[in-house]
């Protein structure tokens, strides 16, 4: 989807569903603009239902398109209900790999990553409560400090880490952002998502190693050049940085100068 050819696509695909309303594909691809439009916000679902509406439809008329099933299961990330998508990215995923498309793996895993990514990040600072102290903000507070900003911090001291808290939504997350890179290599989300993870890791070697690829297969997109400047400031390669910036600004004058050389001749017929 193009930006400008969002209204025409709407038009055209309403228009489809309406000739032909047994065509899954066009309720499939109408679900999907609306799924990419709608918010997230609880109170704006206006979007939300039309796309729920036309996603369901697709179904009812090809239950086991994997590909109708996945665009359900991103629109039900959008409506806050984590455990159904959770389900139908696994239905998703188990009609890919027998149909063994590549496209549909790798976005599931991506969102199955992602997901696992959401409860990992949830748990991974959890601690247990203290012993014998009440809360930082109560009735005990008060009684044990007459300072309840160093009766709080005292309180977070104490409270020791949950060890292996999110570990093994962790290790499931890094399961599923790599399948999707062995089943696309340059996917943008699953990439980047996995090279946050080995940041923190401070694995920097695999991190470049992935920026320089993702750089490679989209020069035209700014997630890689952010990402690699990151790994690089943070291996402490500041010169290379400014290379790499130099690098990006002459692919663009190069694709500029091609763009303009295929208007004027253009114009000269």
């Amino acid at each position: 989807m193009t930006a400008g050819d969002t209204v025409l696509a709407f038009n055209e695909l309403e228009k489809a569903v309406e000739v032909e309303p047994r065509f899954a594909d066009a309720h499939y691809h109408l679900g999907r603009l609306y799924t990419h439009r709608a918010s997230a916000v609880e109170t704006d679902f206006r979007d939300r239902l039309r796309a729920e509406k036309a996603l369901l439809e697709a179904l009812r008329l090809n239950p086991k398109d994997p590909r109708y099933l996945l665009e359900l299961a991103r629109l039900r990330l959008k409506q806050h209900m984590r455990i159904d998508a959770e389900r139908l990215f696994g239905r998703a995923l188990d009609g890919a790999e027998r149909l063994g498309d590549p496209e549909v793996l790798a976005d599931v895993h991506f969102n199955l990553g992602y997901i696992k990514e959401l409860r990992y990040r949830s748990l991974q600072h959890r601690r247990l409560s203290p012993l014998f102290r009440g809360p930082p903000v109560g009735e005990l507070g008060p009684m044990n400090d007459y300072e309840p900003a160093r009766y709080g911090n005292a309180y977070l001291d104490d409270a020791g880490p949950i060890e292996g808290s999110g570990d093994e939504d962790k290790e499931r997350m890094v399961e599923h952002y790599r399948a999707s890179l062995r089943y696309d290599p340059h996917h943008v989300g699953a990439a980047t998502r996995l090279m946050g993870y080995l940041l923190d890791e401070h694995r920097l070697g695999e991190y470049l190693a992935i920026g320089r690829r993702l750089r490679t297969a989209h020069p035209e997109r700014p997630e890689p050049y952010l990402y690699l400047g990151l790994g690089l400031h943070t291996a402490g390669r500041e010169y290379e940085i400014r290379l790499r910036v130099w690098d990006r600004l002459g692919e663009q004058m190069a694709r500029s100068r091609r763009a303009f050389q295929v208007v004027k001749e253009e114009e000269k017929e």
